[in-house]
């Protein structure tokens, strides 16, 4: 039976103001990547360059993420998660500014490499500065607002960036960021709190060897199947970077003070959110990628049309603001991420039986479907990381929560398009090809579920309100341990 024991009622003002101030600077960051990606001719045209060579201006950008993300715990530790959240707002809008004002690809290749060094900072930060601000039994609820711009950026990302793209011109995609940046600053530095942790050691040697090992597989996955590396270099990247992590988690058993602990993977839930929600993840990733494509090759439809039927993931995303904190406080997270979880495999699979004369609106509800699902997948995944993370360890847990989330990203995306790539036979992909693609997706998404079998019954039920034999002091001295 449903409990639904938990505490209700709303948060206090300042928590809403937080939640808020976060929102905001995740739309901006999860808007912008899909709509620079629509301005890429009009781009390569004015500056004069290959449009093959534009590529590169995503992957400078999420090179720039995945090389710091393992530093913004310990960053937000040495100097303050709320000024390192503001100053990553303003660098976010400055290196916007230097890239609409860029005349030549070098400049604009820096200004996206700048605004990825401070998208690196801005979301895990922000995850510290919830979890250390708003009770834990709250955090469903909290995150439940925070993630919803997260989904929607992208879905309305390729609309918006070809209106702006087409009627003003491409440099206005990033002047937008300008107004919000510099309110979403003041506000952070008024509303949130002042929190400081106790500093600790900076760990140079486990740095470089993670990111650099991070930034190497993440590199591969972004080159696949492009010209550039070729298959022997893409294969030579990544397992170069498994081996750096490798020897990285040999460096971190013999430090106390390690550049991320890994000894948090002893946390059943956190080990569940991190591996289970990745591998879950890398099943949903790609569909931002293979939903267009299905609509304009598969289909026929122009990309105006296709993104007027993409965009209705981003309602499903919306509407799942209010319902997040009742599931939360009626069903436990097991139940909740098994049944959603086999819920998306089951649209995933539905996405193969599309057609071309499959009505609009059927495809309009599926969409909405999905799109539910899927934040409230992202949600409960998101607070379950935390669940029972002890305080001192929350920059750590935050840092490497965000390494999962860029590793699924890239690694989705990278098997959605090896798998059209194979189906297709180097040809144009058909609807067919499409369909087995997302058959394989649900697949992986069914197989995370095992993980999710794992978990322990009362799993998170101290971020329900009603926590229920959860085992603090066990997990405390997990966390104490090293890694």
């Amino acid at each position: 039976m449903p409990d639904s024991s938990a505490p209700s009622g709303d948060l206090p003002a300042i928590n809403r103001a937080i939640p808020f101030a976060i929102a905001v600077a995740a739309f901006i960051e999860a808007i912008d990547s899909t709509v620079v990606t629509t301005a890429l001719p009009a781009i390569a045209r004015d500056l004069h360059v290959p449009a093959t060579e534009l590529s590169s201006l995503v992957t400078a950008y999420l090179l720039a993420v995945t090389v710091l993300i393992p530093l913004s715990g310990w960053i937000a530790d040495r100097f303050g998660a709320r000024r390192v959240f503001a100053g990553a707002i303003l660098l976010f809008t400055a290196a916007s500014a230097l890239a609409a004002t860029s005349r030549d690809f070098p400049s604009l290749l820096i200004a996206r490499a700048l605004q990825g060094a401070a998208g690196a900072l801005m979301m895990p930060v922000a995850r510290l500065i919830v979890l250390r601000t708003i009770p834990r039994e709250r955090f469903v609820e909290t995150m439940s607002l925070v993630t919803i711009p997260a989904l929607v950026g992208p879905a309305i990302g390729p609309v918006l960036g070809g209106a702006i793209t087409e009627w003003f011109g491409w440099p206005w995609i990033f002047l937008i960021n300008l107004p919000i940046g510099i309110i979403g600053t003041i506000f952070v530095l008024r509303v949130i709190p002042d929190i400081h942790e106790t500093r600790r050691g900076f760990d140079g040697i486990g740095f470089a060897l993670f990111a650099a090992g991070l930034a190497a597989i993440v590199l591969a996955c972004e080159t696949a199947g492009r010209s550039g590396l070729g298959r022997s270099g893409e294969v030579a990247v990544g397992t170069g970077g498994v081996a750096l992590l490798l020897l990285y988690a040999l460096h971190a058993r013999r430090r106390t003070d390690p550049a991320l602990d890994l000894s948090l993977f002893r946390i059943a839930s956190f080990r569940t959110s991190v591996v289970g929600g990745t591998l879950c993840r890398i099943g949903f990733a790609g569909t931002p990628f293979l939903l267009p494509l299905l609509f304009q090759l598969g289909f026929g439809l122009s990309p105006l049309e296709s993104g007027g039927l993409t965009f209705a993931v981003a309602i499903g995303a919306i509407g799942l603001k209010t319902i997040a904190p009742r599931v939360a406080r009626a069903w436990p997270f097991k139940r909740v991420l098994l049944v959603n979880g086999a819920a998306i495999a089951v649209a995933l699979a539905s996405f193969a039986l599309l057609q071309p004369t499959t009505p609009h609106y059927a495809i309009l509800g599926l969409l909405v479907g999905y799109g539910f699902l899927r934040s409230l997948q992202f949600t409960f995944l998101n607070a379950l990381a935390y669940a029972d993370v002890p305080d001192n360890k929350s920059s750590h847990a935050t840092s490497l929560a965000s390494v999962g989330q860029q590793l699924s990203q890239s690694l989705g995306v990278a098997l959605a398009g090896a798998l059209l790539s194979l189906f297709a036979g180097g040809v144009t992909p058909t609807r067919i090809d499409f369909a087995h693609t997302f058959l394989v997706c649900a697949a992986v998404v069914v197989i995370a579920l095992l993980m999710f079998l794992r978990l322990p019954a009362d799993a998170g039920g101290n971020m329900r309100g009603a926590p229920r034999g959860v085992r603090r002091g066990a997990v405390q001295d997990a966390g104490q341990q090293g890694a």
